[in-house]
């Protein structure tokens, strides 16, 4: 769905750095760099040092490129933008080729616009539609979720069985996608809180500056194993979804009313949740 929001931006980008090269030098400067940053940042869903620092980088990229080459200067601008999604991607492979992708649309993209810029209105128009859409491709390629790539990056930091239950929550935040549709807008809230909190208690128990890592490794134990019973009911209920017997309906009725049941228990987890800041010995065990 994000994709169609973003199609018409990346038109709008497309249409409008070429005309930036024939303005004032800062102003040209500050509209770049304002721009690709807001780019960068409505790829990833939200402004971070990452996708700040790519926007930044590629506005530069586009104005000392774009008077020699623009196709080139569309090439390494979009991968610049994209670079914040880039580290997103599920495997390095997967993270390079994502790379690689928005390179090569970039560049497609800026071709497009400069080779039919110069016809009539209609062309010009129809140039821009294609060269944004064609920009815009690598949003198809699938990364990560802010949440996701949370709680891979603390698992990295992580060891022993810290670092396999976060990899785990990693991992089950993936299967989320599949099985989303099963579940009410309030029980993918609760879900949603439990992943957050989940992040959180985590980021509290690699710190090592903070007090109470035996109650946090408690914590985060009951988060897992309650997001993974949830998702197991979930997939459940989707499982027999194939099947359009009355019989196996009113089966998945009852797993639906189970699934929802096992996502209310989150609550008494995200509920009992201690402040992260909250002394250990004030903390109820």
């Amino acid at each position: 769905m994000r994709i169609f929001l973003l199609v018409p931006l990346f038109c709008a980008a497309l249409w409008a750095a070429p005309q930036l090269l024939g303005v004032d030098a800062v102003l040209a400067a500050l509209l770049s760099v304002a721009g690709a940053v807001t780019l960068s940042a409505l790829c990833v869903g939200a402004l971070t040092p990452a996708s700040a620092a790519g926007g930044a980088v590629g506005a530069f990229a586009f104005m000392a490129l774009a008077p020699y080459s623009l196709p080139l200067a569309g090439a390494v601008s979009m991968a610049c933008v994209f670079a914040a999604r880039s580290l997103r991607a599920r495997t390095v492979l997967w993270g390079a080729a994502h790379a690689l992708v928005a390179l090569l649309c970039g560049a497609a993209g800026a071709w497009i616009v400069h080779s039919f810029g110069a016809g009539a209105l209609s062309v010009r128009i129809a140039a821009v539609g294609v060269g944004g859409i064609v920009a815009a491709a690598p949003l198809l390629v699938p990364v990560d979720d802010a949440v996701c790539f949370a709680l891979r990056t603390l698992a990295g930091q992580a060891t022993g069985a810290l670092r396999w239950r976060l990899l785990r929550a990693a991992i089950l935040r993936r299967r989320c996608d599949g099985v989303s549709e099963l579940l009410s807008r309030q029980a993918r809230r609760r879900m949603d809180r439990a992943f957050q909190a989940l992040v959180v208690t985590a980021r509290a128990r690699l710190d090592r500056s903070r007090p109470g890592g035996e109650l946090l490794d408690r914590r985060i134990r009951a988060y897992v194993s309650a997001l993974g019973r949830a998702l197991r009911a979930a997939e459940s209920a989707s499982a027999l979804t194939t099947d359009l017997d009355d019989k196996i309906l009113a089966e998945l009725r009852l797993e639906k009313d189970d699934l929802e049941a096992r996502v209310e228990g989150l609550n008494e987890v995200v509920s009992d949740d201690p402040p992260a800041d909250q002394p250990a010995e004030a903390r109820p065990s």
